[in-house]
């Protein structure tokens, strides 16, 4: 207890000594989210390599992964239950959509990701947020878009002219809380629409209805006879 220092010791050591696994979840996630996004496929945390695809929220995969994903059964134990609920929404190809006007670029630090339309280098010291549009998949920095149009019906991609919406601008790695929202609020209006992320319409299941009711209007005829 005095000077030596042996008090203190033991406090450090027991707050070190305090949940572990959650300290270095948090540590791993805010490493993640900071720097591996631009670098790292969500879901196999190898490096992002083209073609590259991303889902409603604006995040990035290898499109390989996502093929191997929706090929699989998660019940086999080939995903953990945290992979399986981050992939949840992704059930068709047309659920993500794969990213145009990129090229990968050889640093002395690694291979990285660039956006054509600027020739700026995704992950380190951007200068801009990027955004990309539905349904082409051009990469463009968030402001090219802002300025294109203010009209939202006469939108275009800057890049290849093919018209869009502001709805359909998809933040890349959104972290402001209302870009986030806006995507959640695009989602569920697709889901009512009954539209993939990729703006193609999936198909309604009526050939099964049609036979049910078919049959049960034949059921009522032979029961009349």
């Amino acid at each position: 207890m005095g000077n030596d220092g042996g008090s203190i010791s033991k406090v450090q050591n027991l707050k070190l000594s305090l949940d572990p696994e959650v300290k270095r979840s948090k540590i791993e996630t805010n490493e993640f989210n900071s720097v591996s996004r631009w670098k790292v496929c969500r879901v196999t945390n190898t490096p992002l390599r083209l073609p590259i695809v991303s889902d409603y929220k604006g995040y990035l995969y290898n499109k390989e992964s996502i093929l191997e994903w929706m090929l699989a059964s998660p019940s086999k134990g080939c995903y953990s239950t945290s992979q399986i609920k981050q992939l949840s929404h992704i059930k068709r190809i047309h659920d993500v959509v794969e990213l145009a006007n990129l090229d990968e670029v050889k640093t002395a630090s690694g291979i990285f990701l660039r956006c054509n339309f600027g020739d700026d280098i995704l992950g380190d010291d951007m200068k801009s947020t990027f955004v990309y549009v539905v349904p082409c998949g051009d990469v463009l920095p968030r402001i090219t878009t802002e300025l294109s149009s203010s009209n939202d019906k006469s939108m275009k991609c800057p890049q290849c002219m093919t018209p869009c919406s502001k709805e359909n601008i998809i933040p890349i790695n959104p972290q402001a809380t209302q870009d986030i929202q806006r995507l959640k609020d695009r989602y569920q209006r697709l889901s009512r629409d009954n539209l993939y992320h990729d703006g193609t319409a999936k198909k309604r299941k009526k050939m099964k209805r049609r036979r049910g009711a078919n049959e049960a209007t034949l059921s009522s005829k032979k029961t009349k006879i």
